[in-house]
């Protein structure tokens, strides 16, 4: 087979974690092909789809709420497949039994405009009508868990990485309780986009990437050794560590074998995020995604 050419632009914002080891694969299956790629990194995710319209990037993967939302203003991108499920987790002291035990506790978060806290409203709203904690604001994952540790807090919105971590040094004191992608299964966090334009163009490498994404992912699920060498590789941790956060990623089921994305959860997603004030209500899947390219590598390759 002759080897493919051109570049591939991709951003990615900040550094790089355990949930974007599979499509760092890819990024190597796409340079074995013949492309060259290139990842342009972003310190805020609120510049990522400006730079997609503005054609300085060709395919970002980044908060769906603001692609979608910008796409609300007439930006001209598209939702191509999606790239995990959500892996954060609601952590609280052992003192909480259930959400209700929330009243006037101490919880964190990055932000109240994150889908993360809508997530956590609704639950509220579904499970404890009523209940109302004090919430306090700290960006980062890692700074959140320091005021569980130092008992400032009540419970934090955590990464599952995080989460691992805490147990080891402080086992037995703290819990999970509400796993956001068990009670949320639907509702798309992280997906990859595309200029509209770049991609009818560029047909062949949007399918190519997809191909690779998903042939990662399942390779991923079947051998988890895979997963742990990729981390080893992309993120330079020890293999012993890296055993472990690949052990425990895969039994969160974050990642999906058919792209994660159809008519269905995105029009699910669309429905939550404009109950909750963050869309525009008239927003159609066909608005905010293409799934052509991801369909047509699943006709090739097969569901799983």
């Amino acid at each position: 087979m002759p080897l493919k050419s051109g570049t591939i632009r991709f951003a990615l914002l900040d550094t790089t974690d355990v949930k974007d080891v599979p499509w760092l694969m890819a990024l190597d299956s796409l340079e074995e092909q013949g492309y060259t790629t290139e990842v342009v990194n972003f310190g805020k995710s609120s510049l990522i789809p400006p730079a997609l319209v503005q054609g300085d990037i060709d395919i970002a993967v980044g908060s769906t709420t603001l692609n979608w939302a910008a796409i609300a203003q007439g930006a001209d991108i598209a939702t191509v497949v999606g790239k995990v499920n959500t892996s954060f987790l609601l952590i609280t002291n052992m003192d909480v039994q259930s959400c209700g035990d929330l009243d006037g506790k101490v919880l964190t978060f990055a932000t109240r405009q994150s889908v993360g806290y809508v997530m956590f409203e609704e639950y509220l709203d579904q499970n404890c009508p009523g209940t109302g904690p004090e919430i306090l604001l700290i960006s980062g994952s890692a700074n959140r868990v320091a005021g569980l540790e130092l008992g400032e807090v009540d419970g934090a919105y955590l990464e599952l990485e995080h989460w691992l971590r805490l147990q080891e040094t402080a086992p037995g004191e703290f819990q999970v309780l509400i796993d956001f992608a068990k009670e949320f299964p639907e509702v798309q966090i992280e997906t990859f986009n595309v200029r509209r334009e770049w991609a009818e163009e560029n047909r062949e490498q949007v399918e190519d990437f997809v191909r690779a994404l998903l042939v990662a992912n399942r390779s991923v699920i079947a051998d988890p050794q895979l997963l742990r060498d990729g981390i080893v590789k992309h993120l330079s941790i020890d293999p012993a560590r890296a055993q472990e956060l690949a052990e425990a990623y895969l039994l969160e089921q974050i990642w999906d074998p058919n792209g994660q994305l159809s008519s269905e959860n995105v029009q699910a997603t669309l429905d939550f995020l404009s109950a909750a004030g963050m869309l525009p209500a008239d927003l159609k899947v066909e608005d905010v995604a293409d799934l052509s390219y991801l369909n047509a590598v699943l006709d090739e390759i097969g569901r799983q």
